[in-house]
């Protein structure tokens, strides 16, 4: 009997089989489909890189924008055929536009190095935004970058940050973009719920590099921008207390890194153990439940000349007491939709 996996792989391959009859049989998007996996040799299709050049050709006669710009892709490396970046660029125009996000990103870059088309800035910039503006991923990255650097006409530099912030949703960018985004507010402000925010991508930044590797070679980047942001947020609160109106969360979100500012992997995992210490404590000691959070965070309050040392040290830990994510019918922190007495802080 077939398993699971064998039996997706056959039904596959039988669709497949399908496309390729709807191509033959002259389909626009059969033929796109057929000349992407032929290209490669994917699924049923051999590998074959002219017939590709060939199915995208036939796409292309009947207008796909795709086809266009997969044959735009083949001129311009000379993959099944002769290299011609003027035809390159001619096909990548076409499909441009017709709305093509990718083609719009690939034109983008024609012009921006010249190749097939006279070099131009303005043209260059125009494709960019017209790419980003339909979130196609490198050109989203690649506008905050610019938008940052001031070389995108009537963008001031704060505008950046939320481009970076819509950088975030693409997996092959979202490192780099909440890196980028937490040094803009670092740069930008001293106000701690942005600062808060800037820790949060940070530590997301960190997991994504320990878990996915770090090809752009970000790691000190990271550690040193995470470094800049706790220092601060840790300086904040030991001279001047907790922020009332966060309800906790700026010390909570200090727990998530160390005492040299390293954040940890599994933001989830770290969570929930200090909600669950924190309970245990709590039963017997809401000041102990507070001090072992402030020891969490690696917080160390200081006297300053409005409040007495006594003061401000009751002042944290009343706040500290009172984060609402630890009360028992509150919402857990491990995020199931469960109250915490009914999770993790239920009764053994």
């Amino acid at each position: 009997m077939f398993n699971d996996q064998e039996k997706g792989q056959t039904q596959i391959h039988e669709g497949e089989l399908y496309i390729s009859q709807a191509a033959l049989a002259g389909h626009a998007d059969a033929l796109v489909y057929a000349a992407q996996r032929t290209i490669s040799g994917i699924g049923i299709f051999v590998q074959d890189e002219a017939y590709a050049f060939e199915l995208y050709g036939r796409a292309a006669k009947l207008g796909h924008p795709a086809a266009l710009s997969g044959l735009g892709l083949m001129y311009l490396e000379g993959v099944g055929c002769e290299a011609s970046p003027i035809k390159a660029a001619q096909l990548t125009l076409q499909a441009a536009q017709a709305g093509f996000p990718q083609a719009q990103y690939n034109l983008a870059v024609l012009f921006m190095n010249g190749t097939g088309v006279p070099k131009s800035e303005t043209d260059f910039i125009h494709w960019l935004e017209e790419a980003a503006a339909q979130d196609y991923p490198c050109a989203v990255y690649q506008l905050a970058c610019l938008i940052r650097d001031g070389r995108i006409p009537n963008r001031p530099a704060s505008d950046a940050e939320a481009e970076f912030e819509r950088a975030m949703e693409f997996d092959e960018f979202r490192a780099r973009a909440t890196l980028s985004a937490a040094d803009m507010i670092y740069e930008r402000t001293s106000q701690r719920p942005d600062l808060l925010r800037a820790a949060v991508y940070l530590q997301d930044c960190f997991a994504l590099l320990s878990t996915d590797g770090d090809p752009t070679d970000l790691r000190g980047e990271c550690l040193l921008a995470c470094k800049n942001v706790v220092e601060r947020l840790r300086e904040q609160i030991n001279v001047n207390g907790p922020d009332s109106s966060l309800n906790g969360s700026d010390i909570i979100t200090l727990t998530l890194f160390d005492h040299h500012c390293i954040p940890v992997v599994d933001r989830q995992v770290r969570q929930m153990a200090v909600a669950e210490q924190m309970y245990n404590l709590g039963r017997i000691s809401s000041d102990q439940g507070a001090a072992y959070l402030l020891r969490e965070a690696c917080l160390n309050p200081r006297p300053i000349r409005q409040m007495s040392r006594e003061r401000q040290r009751m002042s944290v830990l009343r706040s500290a007491s009172n984060i609402p994510q630890l009360g028992r019918n509150e919402p857990c922190h491990c995020g199931s939709g469960k109250k915490f007495k009914k999770c993790h802080g239920r009764e053994a």
